[in-house]
């Protein structure tokens, strides 16, 4: 329950500050913008998303602000590459230059010891698992799948599977910002829209409601996995 809980939240602290706080025309002026500069503008999104995985921004803020300008489909067809660029340079990053502040970081973590070495036996399925999943917050977990022995490409396929879910929920969930703005606003939805509205609002429950199920499903894959067998903890595999 933790991601819906968390995707409730988020998506209830955007609406307030639209309806409360002086954001909504900011945001709106953002997204006009955003959508003014065409393609040259989605570019920069994705560049920006990526340069934010590394700073470790909140993806989740970034994957609304997607669905929030471009709708559900384009969203998605920006965030899925944005999040694999970014992901993919944090963990080079995690393997190279960082890696010995992200070893640390990761020292007392006794999941993430037990995850290095469900890694080193089944890389793909691992990956997929902590991506639909996740045991650390999605940035950090970028830079803490980095010093484990999964294969890049390996890792690169594995998340791109693994996020699919999470992202198709909170791009749809930004999607729905407007909608749920302009109900508190109006105090109901505009003649004709009501259907629509209520159609948004189901479709966003049962993408959010899938999205936890999967998540569910995977923590306890990876509690099974990671759990150490009777002799004793198995080996974590070669590095890269």
């Amino acid at each position: 329950m933790g991601r819906a809980i968390a995707g409730v939240v988020l998506l209830a602290a955007v609406v307030a500050a639209f309806v409360w706080l002086p954001v909504s025309d900011l945001i709106e002026a953002l997204e006009s913008r955003m959508r003014d500069t065409g393609a040259a503008g989605m570019a920069v999104y994705v560049v920006a998303y990526a340069a934010g995985t590394l700073l470790m921004v909140p993806g989740s803020l970034l994957t609304l602000l997607a669905g929030l300008v471009y709708g559900v489909a384009v969203g998605v067809a920006l965030v899925v590459p944005a999040s694999l660029l970014g992901a993919t340079g944090a963990a080079l990053l995690g393997r190279t230059l960082l890696r010995a502040p992200v070893e640390r970081a990761v020292a007392d973590r006794p999941k993430m010891r037990a995850l290095d070495h469900a890694i080193g036996r089944d890389g793909f399925k691992m990956v997929m698992l902590v991506r639909l999943s996740p045991i650390l917050p999605f940035s950090l977990l970028n830079y803490a799948l980095g010093v484990t022995a999964v294969p890049l490409g390996t890792y690169v396929l594995a998340s791109a599977i693994g996020m699919f879910p999470g992202t198709l929920a909170y791009v749809y969930l930004g999607s729905l910002i407007p909608n749920v703005t302009r109900l508190i606003e109006d105090g109901a939805p505009a003649e004709g829209s009501a259907l629509r509205t209520a159609l948004l609002v189901v479709g966003g429950a049962a993408t959010l409601g899938l999205s936890v199920w999967l998540a569910r499903a995977a923590r306890r894959a990876i509690d099974e996995a990671t759990e150490a067998p009777p002799g004793g903890t198995p080996d974590a595999g070669e590095r890269p």
